[in-house]
């Protein structure tokens, strides 16, 4: 695998973590949780369970590259700049994908998987911040969940209400179901061009704000 510019991942790292600072500044002013807040929280936290099943499914079929310092590195860096998404209440995860397909994936919960064949192909630190800020831009403009329907035609907020109201049998279930149907959008219909183009716009301006090319 190439390696990056350690100069310019470095100063990337310096940039995002100097901004992150201010923003930390501004977010513990207040810290009484609203209803909504708490409600926010709530719908994450299920979100965040039907994640977890598409990621055991995916990884279990397509395999994780066992790379720990690679890993590492993916996480730290894509950590750095999921700082600055509208959706802070997920702890973004990063994930290799074991496939020379050139690709990249986002699912519900905060999952981002990229193949190893895209970091293989990625040039510079630059260009591996476009690829994440991409699928962070799907995550945070509900791409997923308003694209992803089960044979109930229930759309994924009904189906977190029912996850919120319903028994632990009901949800397991459920997360089943939507793993499937997340595997069959990302895998074989995929986004529509207006959906790419929305997540390829978050990304520029993402970046734009970080100056990184």
């Amino acid at each position: 695998m190439k390696k990056v510019s350690s100069n310019e991942y470095l100063r990337i790292l310096t940039v995002l973590l100097c901004l992150f600072s201010v923003v930390s500044c501004a977010t513990t002013k207040g810290s009484v949780i609203t209803e909504e807040q708490k409600q926010t929280l709530e719908i994450a936290e299920k979100e965040k369970e039907i994640g977890d099943a598409a990621f055991a499914k995916l990884a279990g079929k397509y395999g994780v590259l066992r790379d720990e310092a690679l890993t590492a590195y993916l996480n730290k860096f894509g950590k750095s700049i999921a700082l600055y998404c509208e959706r802070q209440e997920f702890d973004y995860f990063f994930a290799i994908l074991d496939t020379d397909t050139v690709n990249a994936y986002s699912l519900p919960g905060g999952y981002v998987l990229i193949t190893k064949g895209a970091l293989k192909a990625l040039q510079t630190p630059g260009e591996l911040a476009g690829v994440i800020a991409h699928e962070l831009g799907h995550i945070n403009k509900f791409h997923i969940t308003n694209n992803v329907k089960i044979e109930t035609k229930m759309n994924f907020f009904e189906i977190l209400a029912r996850f919120i109201a319903g028994p632990r049998q009901v949800i397991s279930t459920m997360a089943a179901q939507v793993s499937d149907k997340i595997e069959e959008k990302l895998f074989i219909e995929g986004f529509d061009s207006d959906t790419e183009f929305e997540a390829d716009e978050y990304a520029g301006q993402m970046l734009l704000s970080l100056d990184i090319n």
